[in-house]
């Protein structure tokens, strides 16, 4: 979906169209069965489940959420792919603040120590004052802290909730159309420590450390959320998100802990065995 929406969106003159959601839900029934063993279970029934024929099977299963309207694995690649801002590490190619394709300024400039993050507003109508942006740094998966002083500013006592996630301030409402390139609050130096502080006692980890690889690349995480309810989500609905490797800052390689390692499974090359003559599912071995 990502290569489609890149040639939507990149596409010489806008003359590419396309993506449209078809079907926002699946179409099925609730249908009880009983199991060999005795159980019952409740699934979701298409054509041919109630001996109907003809039928058209699953046609109708091709929806973005559940019958129930619970979400497919898509209609997150959707919600990403789809999002009306969008978030890249600034490189001096596309790096000026641009309005509707015109330059405003000047690119980024060469200090090399602070993230610089491009990003674009692709509403055709709305600027992005009705959002609250923000960041955080992650390593191993996990959220790290970075230090209270915000130094690489200057600015005074940093501003972080418990999961790292600060507040990323615009300098406007950035127009719709324009893009921006600003500087996120913290030097290098200070990702760097924050990444090295991580947790790396995991089982994940450990099955890095099996394999000799780092263990995690290190990412800046992006949010954009609704600042106050509106007629379709209430205030805190995630409207866009992005997760970029910052090249450079790695964790070092993986030293686990003895019971993390115990834990951890078999080491690639291993065979595994697979098991599905059971009514309960598929085991899988080794």
């Amino acid at each position: 979906m990502a290569e489609y929406w890149d040639c939507f969106e990149n596409s010489a003159n806008g003359r590419i169209i396309g993506g449209f959601i078809w079907d926002w839900a699946d179409q099925a029934l609730i249908k009880k069965e009983t199991l060999p063993d005795g159980r019952e279970v409740d699934y979701w029934a298409v054509g041919g489940d109630f001996g109907d024929t003809p039928n058209d099977a699953q046609f109708c299963c091709n929806g973005v959420v559940f019958p129930d309207r619970t979400p497919h694995p898509a209609y997150y690649e959707a919600a990403a792919c789809m999002a009306p801002i969008k978030f890249e590490l600034a490189e001096s190619k596309n790096a000026a603040n641009k309005c509707n394709n015109s330059d405003t300024s000047s690119a980024q400039d060469s200090r090399s120590e602070r993230i610089k993050l491009l990003i674009r507003n692709l509403y055709a109508f709305q600027d992005l004052s009705h959002l609250v942006l923000s960041w955080r740094i992650l390593a191993a998966g996990q959220p790290r802290l970075l230090p209270a002083a915000a130094t690489a500013t200057g600015a005074g006592a940093r501003k972080q909730d418990p999961q790292g996630w600060q507040l990323l301030d615009l300098p406007d409402p950035l127009p719709a159309g324009c893009q921006t390139v600003i500087t996120i609050p913290c030097s290098a130096d200070e990702v760097t420590a924050a990444a090295a502080a991580a947790d790396l006692s995991s089982t994940a980890v450990a099955v890095a450390a099996a394999a000799g690889d780092v263990c995690s690349d290190v990412l800046l995480e992006l949010r954009a959320a609704l600042a106050a309810d509106c007629s379709w989500a209430n205030a805190g609905h995630t409207v866009a998100w992005k997760q970029l490797p910052l090249p450079g800052i790695d964790l070092p390689r993986c030293v686990s802990s003895p019971a993390a390692a115990a834990a951890a499974p078999a080491a690639a090359g291993s065979s595994l065995t697979v098991n599905n003559s059971s009514s309960d599912g598929i085991t899988v071995t080794g």
